[in-house]
């Protein structure tokens, strides 16, 4: 694997699990030499998995929108959550000019993406890489951990659309989601689901000029 995307909330959430779970993917990435794309904030989850990666030796590829840069400097709206992290050796910052030329960079850099738990914008993302899997776009793992079952509304409102008719049964499953690791370690779990994924049906183009 090139790299791993992650998405996730510039939020903590409101369980230590979360936490714990985002640092253990992070330290686990930098453990095998994989490194990180993610969102570039050094708040919530997104700073938890990058600080977790970095303090373990890890490389770690952040990459923002320069507007959400802004807000961070001027304190804007009463967040940090916007500000980058601070300089290190092994973090390349990326500022881009707008929020989709964010997403497709990450997608350039990443063999896989992985969900963490998240708002609207990690639903968003999610939602968007698991379009373009459906559309043949790209061939890459999309992984949702599941924390606590934080994911289970999303499995059920796929379950409901494939039975309302607006998602076909082949396309299902093309989110992976990531229940209870048998031994507890998310992080090695959620590595291992994307070196084991292998997509199916029809052959993928990787026209990324279609996205």
């Amino acid at each position: 694997m090139t790299a791993i995307c992650i998405y996730s909330g510039s939020s903590d959430g409101s369980t230590p699990i979360y936490k714990d779970v985002a640092r253990q993917i992070g330290s686990t990435l930098a453990a095998h030499n994989i490194p990180l794309v993610y969102g570039g904030g050094d708040g919530g989850l997104m700073g938890q998995v990058a600080r977790s990666a970095l303090s373990s030796g890890g490389h770690v590829t952040g990459i923002i929108p320069r507007a959400m840069v802004a807000v961070g400097e001027k304190g804007e709206r009463g967040s940090t959550s916007h500000t980058t992290l601070p300089s290190h050796p092994n973090l390349d910052s990326i500022v881009v000019d707008s929020m989709h030329e964010r997403k497709l960079a990450m997608a350039h850099r990443s063999s896989s993406f992985i969900a963490l738990p998240g708002g609207f914008g990690t639903f968003e993302e999610l939602l968007e890489v698991t379009t373009w899997s459906q559309l043949n776009i790209h061939a890459k793992a999309v992984i949702a951990v599941n924390v606590d079952g934080f994911f289970n509304p999303l499995k059920h409102l796929i379950a409901s659309a494939v039975d309302a008719g607006f998602i076909s049964s082949k396309n299902a499953h093309l989110i992976h989601f990531l229940d209870h690791p048998l031994d507890g370690d998310w992080g090695l779990a959620a590595i291992d689901a994307c070196k084991n994924y292998s997509p199916t049906g029809e052959e993928y183009a990787f026209d990324w000029s279609r996205v």
